[in-house]
């Protein structure tokens, strides 16, 4: 018994650093690259977060500006010459796909996104048009915290395998009143995030994702969602 705990406590400690490491070291490098930072170009992006693409239970790091109604038909344009001739700001429709964003007075849609292969699908998508990721946002922007979503379907994913986006709010450097740019955002898949935690095959791993203010539960609860270690699972 003593040696099962002891072998637990020492997996369940690495997810717990790791998680620590993505919110505290590598989510805050990003976010303070851009704070420093009046004008960051595609490039510059792509350097600062050479080093980030190699953990491997991070899907995508991602910057998120804040957009007028006025600012995105030149965010638009800026992206396709730039570094992607497709670049459209979107929002899903009642079926799922992808249409122009509706008029709103704030966009956050996703500008720039590493690594680019298999995350091209993400590249646009304004996350305030989706309740789960905008409920996320206004709570990052209130509290100036980072602040992560529930478990979400990925808009870049093609399967069923769920993840979960840690946003971290970027103001003006030298604004007194805290006015907000955008946001850095770690993309988490999370049966990834597992995988990167057992390195001992005759252990199984779960991690269970509670909500704010739900009840205490044991495992399997419907307030919960978990996320089984399993290679067949998804």
């Amino acid at each position: 018994k003593n040696t099962f705990f002891q072998m637990a406590a020492g997996q369940t400690a690495t997810i717990a650093q790791q998680i620590k490491n993505i919110r505290d070291i590598e989510l805050e490098g990003l976010a303070r690259f851009f704070e420093q930072s009046e004008h960051v170009t595609w490039n510059e992006f792509l350097r600062y977060s050479e080093y980030l693409v190699r953990n491997p239970a991070v899907k995508a790091w991602e910057w998120i500006p804040q957009d007028s109604r006025d600012e995105i038909k030149r965010y638009e344009t800026d992206a396709r010459l730039a570094f992607f001739h497709d670049y459209m700001i979107w929002e899903k429709d009642a079926t799922g796909r992808p249409v122009p964003v509706s008029d709103r007075k704030v966009y956050y849609p996703v500008y720039f996104a590493t690594p680019v292969s298999g995350n091209e699908k993400a590249l646009g998508f304004d996350l305030a048009s989706e309740p789960v990721r905008d409920k996320a946002l206004l709570q990052a922007l209130t509290t100036g915290l980072p602040t992560a979503t529930g478990t979400i379907q990925l808009v870049q994913g093609t399967s069923s395998r769920k993840g979960l986006l840690i946003f971290r709010p970027v103001f003006e450097n030298l604004s007194e009143t805290k006015k907000i740019r955008g946001f850095a955002l770690a993309v988490l898949q999370l049966d990834s995030l597992l995988e990167c935690a057992s390195a001992t095959p005759s252990i199984h791993l779960g991690l269970q994702i509670l909500q704010a203010g739900s009840p205490k539960t044991e495992p399997g609860a419907s307030c919960c969602d978990e996320f089984p270690f399993n290679p067949d699972f998804y």
